[in-house]
């Protein structure tokens, strides 16, 4: 049913004559200007700050594991 939600939408919109680049600029204003918008925009840039940190994290803590068990005496 989702997708006959996002079908609606986009008649809704459509139906004002609006182009695909109008309904890009009308998100991206939303997205940026109001108050639900920019704490969407901040939720998805920490998001997005915890993964870039988990993964060096990560990677950091496999390569010294790796390295001290090549060290480690048989």
């Amino acid at each position: 049913m989702i997708h006959g939600k996002a079908v609606h939408a986009q008649r809704v919109l459509n139906g004002g004559g609006l182009t695909t680049k109008e309904i890009s600029v009308r998100i991206f204003n939303e997205l940026f200007t109001t108050d639900v918008g920019l704490m969407s925009a901040a939720g998805i840039a920490f998001m997005l700050g915890m993964a870039v940190f988990f993964i060096r994290y990560f990677r950091r803590h496999i390569r010294e594991d790796t390295e001290a068990a090549a060290r480690a005496p048989r």
